[in-house]
């Protein structure tokens, strides 16, 4: 299952609009709630624009024999098979064949490009390991992981610099500096992914969604809190087209429908679509 991400933020809204103060916007005013809508409604666009996801999630993908079979995005042989997966696999957690797990002795991931990330096939050694093929349309691999899609994954999560503690339920978190962090960013606290839903510059504190896009919620003590990013070229996308729906809202009318995502933005189709090529692309990054 895949959750629906958010690719900019508040403050980046703000400063791309020249509106980058509470004096100029207030926390409280209709505006900001309207930036911050169109933050989520922007990036669930590109979601559905490009078919991919660019924050981390973590869940199991489920591929029926039959289905995999008919569709293409399954190949064997007597001593390998090979599945093509739907998603971008970053993680992979554990392999179950028919509900049993298998060994990583017996499989392997591949990327688009040699020792790449994300991964987009596995291989199978169907030689040992009880992997056997059967045609009962109730069979299925599955596949638990961390999913997601970023051309250089050493740059997904990086450090704040800052640390802090808070428990398994808490939804207020203080940190040093709290500025450092824009509403509607991600941060990282060890095995757990948050989103920062509000900020208070003043006491340094942060409100926070707790375990999100299939994390878990648990304690932290003293850990470091980092930065989880989407790629730039699709920040940079989801933030001049917020931009721009924020500054022609008075004239955009029923241009733009993300329902069916069939709409264009006028003035903006150029901007994405060379990000929605690219993202389409399947480019790996070599790790």
């Amino acid at each position: 299952m895949a959750y629906g991400s958010t690719y900019t933020t508040v403050q980046q809204v703000l400063e791309q609009t020249g509106k980058a103060t509470t004096a100029t916007i207030s926390t409280s005013s209709d505006d900001y709630a309207l930036i911050y809508d169109l933050c989520k409604r922007v990036s669930a666009y590109i979601e559905l624009r490009t078919g991919r996801y660019f924050i981390p999630y973590k869940g199991t993908n489920l591929y029926y024999f039959r289905d995999i079979a008919e569709n293409g995005l399954f190949e064997r042989n007597r001593f390998r098979a090979t599945l093509h997966l739907d998603s971008d696999l970053l993680v992979t957690s554990e392999i179950q064949w028919d509900g049993s797990a298998v060994s990583a002795t017996y499989y392997r991931e591949r990327g688009a490009l040699a020792n790449s990330l994300p991964f987009q096939m596995i291989d199978f050694d169907m030689s040992g390991g009880g992997l056997a093929w059967t045609n009962d349309f109730a069979d299925y691999i599955s596949v638990n992981g961390v999913w997601g899609y970023h051309t250089n994954v050493n740059q997904l999560f990086t450090s704040s610099g800052q640390s802090a503690t808070i428990n398994s339920s808490a939804t207020s978190l203080t940190v040093t500096d709290a500025s450092a962090f824009d509403v509607l960013s991600y941060i990282r606290m060890e095995n757990e992914l948050m989103q920062v839903t509000a900020r208070n510059t003043s006491t340094q504190v942060l409100t926070v969604l707790r375990g999100v896009n299939g994390y878990t919620a648990s304690a932290h003590t003293s850990a470091s809190v980092e930065f989880c990013t989407p790629m730039p070229e699709i920040n940079l996308c989801a933030t001049r087209i917020a931009s721009y729906m924020y500054e022609n809202r008075n004239g955009l009318g029923g241009i733009i429908q993300f329902a069916d995502g069939t709409s264009v933005v006028q003035g903006i189709e150029d901007l994405i679509a060379g990000i929605m090529q690219f993202a389409r692309s399947g480019r790996g990054v070599r790790i």
